[in-house]
């Protein structure tokens, strides 16, 4: 299988492009992430969120850097309106970013695919990824 190369938060990351086809089709394989023992003590909660984010292949649909691949990049997203495919507006903040992650289907913005799987997280690991998410500049 071929790898594709992007830059990961920590140098070049790699994946499998049948890791992306398995994401787009939502694969609840996917969603089943890794738990946690909460934060190394040599981490900050941003240095935590980052580093989950990576892990989990987050990457694959979510630049940092502002370009828009499969989704929406997170870059500055924080505090900004969003519209959704139903027309609605919301803004992106903690309620937004928890509903997105345990269920993305139900706000969908526009023009993105809407191929999010629903994740299981605990409430350690959601705060270290929104506190990490807010930071992207």
């Amino acid at each position: 299988m071929r790898n594709a190369d992007f830059p990961g938060l920590f140098g070049p990351m790699r994946f499998s492009i049948l890791g992306v086809v398995l994401l787009l089709l939502g694969c609840d394989a996917i969603s089943e992430v890794p738990k946690s023992e909460g934060p190394p003590s040599s981490m900050t909660e941003v240095q935590w969120g980052a580093s989950l984010f990576q892990s989990w292949g987050c990457l694959a649909c979510h630049t940092v850097d502002g370009r828009k691949t499969v989704a929406d990049s997170l870059a500055k997203r924080w505090g900004l309106e969003q519209e959704l495919t139903t027309g609605k507006k919301v803004l992106f903040d903690d309620a937004y970013f928890r509903r997105s992650i345990s269920a993305p289907q139900s706000q969908t913005v526009k023009n993105n695919q809407g191929f999010m799987p629903k994740y299981d997280l605990t409430e350690d690991e959601l705060v270290a990824l929104a506190a990490f998410v807010k930071s992207i500049k």
